[in-house]
């Protein structure tokens, strides 16, 4: 079996993860350290349903649209970062769901949003009108980005790509990470923020780390999705371990979810978890969370 992230036939089955009404298995890769479900689910597409989108399934996504204006502060944090790179030019989020991120996005650049999910994007951009988005503000659109469904955008004249939370989805990784190279002009930068699984916290989890999702079918290393980066072309890359923000965004984002004063004790374990990020133990960070910046 071939690795979809470095491309090596060195791997082996891990195990089953058995918490889920379908149980799926686990190979790794003994090159890049990275692992990946075998085989892959038929038409992984049908996850992102309404079921997904509301808490039915047996995964789900946060509405952000009901806490929009708490998640709006890590999304201002993420965007007041990029604009050290770039000050303006073109922005498309890949994975846009509800387009929460674009609308943010579109403050400072002509932000498109891009999602599998047919249903996200219907609502996202309905949500949209009704809220008087800026005028840079191009929309949601419905597709990926092997088949770009913003054909006025031509390659090699976007200024960002982020895929946050969405490359452990796709079924290909590889060759959607070659459609966002093509799409960035020189200097562009492709924001990435997935899991680490050879970290100390998946590590020790083992098959019952929590990112093992029936929807998540690729688990990046640190070390293999740097080997893919590199490999593309990309001439930067730039790590940040838990994320390329502070913690303060963090915390005024929970509160859009906290209903009681005792939920506040909540910021404590954020805070624990935002602070060991920066630490290591046996050459692996001792958290999970990483974010890349890819500059071509």
């Amino acid at each position: 079996m071939i690795c979809p992230v470095c491309n090596s036939g060195n791997t082996f089955f891990w195990g089953e993860v058995t918490r889920f009404k379908t149980p799926f298995s686990i190979r790794r890769c003994s090159n890049c350290k990275s692992a990946y479900q075998f085989p892959t689910p038929i038409n992984p597409h049908v996850f992102y349903d309404k079921d997904y989108y509301s808490g039915q399934a047996n995964f789900s996504y946060l509405d952000e649209r009901k806490i929009e204006k708490y998640s709006k502060f890590v999304w201002d944090a993420r965007i007041k970062n990029l604009k050290k790179f770039h000050k303006e030019g073109i922005f498309i989020d890949v994975g846009c769901a509800f387009g929460g991120f674009t609308r943010s996005a579109s403050s400072t650049y002509q932000a498109y949003g891009i999602d599998i999910s047919a249903y996200a994007v219907e609502q996202g951009n309905a949500f949209s009108l009704e809220n008087n988005p800026s005028e840079n503000f191009c929309g949601l659109y419905h597709g990926d980005l092997l088949d770009f469904p913003v054909k006025e955008i031509k390659k090699g004249t976007v200024s960002i790509i982020s895929m946050i939370e969405v490359v452990e989805h796709l079924e290909n990784p590889v060759s959607h990470l070659k459609e966002a190279y093509k799409l960035l002009k020189p200097g562009g930068i492709l924001l990435l923020q997935t899991a680490n699984i050879t970290a100390y916290q998946a590590e020790k989890a083992g098959l019952n780390y929590h990112y093992y999702l029936p929807g998540h079918l690729t688990y990046f290393s640190e070390e293999g999705l740097e080997i893919l980066i590199n490999d593309l072309g990309f001439s930067y890359l730039r790590k940040f371990f838990p994320v390329e923000f502070g913690l303060l965004p963090k915390l005024k984002k929970m509160c859009g979810s906290f209903s009681h004063t005792s939920d506040y004790f909540r910021w404590i374990k954020t805070s624990a978890y935002h602070c060991l990020s920066f630490f290591r133990y046996k050459g692996q960070p001792l958290t999970s969370s990483l974010v890349i910046y890819a500059i071509k």
